[in-house]
């Protein structure tokens, strides 16, 4: 039910259209007046967001509003590149590609987006975006790249930033691998037992080396080749021959 206070404030009006009907007291000999107004009340507007809460640097977020389609944004930032990223906006602009000034550490974004409707402000809703750095590869030094037959071949790792893990796959091309496996993923260094796959030829082994670090992937790297070498065989002698004295008798080895 719409009421009016003494001061003109009307309240328990709906959206829609509502008519306020008010007497105005006559004096002296002037009679009352009946005054009807008309009020249109507008719905406030309301909004849901939907978002990926966590995302990698140069990524663009993915911010869905629904329910309202006007709205206004603002947002705060750290360690976001600001000459690239637009801090305020409106339903246009909301998504875009996020940057990281510096690119070994964690930037957030917290934006309230207020919906906007008919001279209409709705309850705001907030948004915390967290961008994580793409991992890297800084170093991945090979113990020795020439071994042989039963050597372990070691390959130390180290990247950015802090947490990151190594998915690895040896790449073979004559050679097999005896202890350690042929991919996997790894904190540190890479240790794993090689041979030759053919007695008298050498073989050669390298690795695809990938960094990960929570949901953000880095760039694949490859590794130093490394020569694998045979173990000379045992030396062994032609079958037993009969021969005369002084007569050679032309042994033949093979190893």
């Amino acid at each position: 039910v719409a009421t009016v206070d003494a001061t003109g404030n009307i309240t328990g009006v709906g959206p829609g259209t509502a008519t306020i009907s008010y007497f105005i007291a006559g004096t002296g000999s002037c009679p009352d007046a009946l005054a009807t107004l008309d009020v249109t009340v507008n719905p406030t507007p309301q909004i849901t967001v939907t978002y990926t809460d966590t995302i990698c640097d140069g990524s663009t977020t993915d911010i869905v509003v629904t329910g309202n389609p006007t709205y206004v944004w603002d947002a705060t930032i750290t360690n976001i590149d600001g000459s690239a990223y637009q801090v305020s906006g409106n339903e246009t602009d909301i998504n875009q590609v996020v940057n990281l000034t510096d690119s070994l550490l964690v930037g957030t974004i917290t934006m309230s987006i207020t919906p906007t409707a008919n001279n209409c402000r709705g309850a705001s809703q907030l948004v915390q975006i967290t961008i994580r750095p793409i991992p890297v590869i800084t170093d991945m030094p090979v113990r020795n790249t020439n071994v042989c037959t039963g050597d372990n071949v070691y390959v130390n790792i180290s990247g950015d930033p802090n947490g990151t893990t190594y998915q690895w796959v040896a790449v073979l091309n004559g050679v097999t691998v005896v202890s350690g496996g042929t991919s996997g993923t790894t904190t540190g260094p890479i240790d794993i037992t090689v041979a030759t796959t053919s007695p008298t030829a050498t073989g050669t082994i390298y690795f695809e080396l990938t960094p990960v670090n929570g949901i953000c992937t880095g760039a694949p790297v490859v590794t130093q080749t490394i020569t694998v070498n045979p173990i000379p065989g045992t030396p062994i002698p032609s079958p037993d021959v009969t021969i005369c004295s002084g007569e050679s008798p032309n042994i033949t080895l093979s190893v």
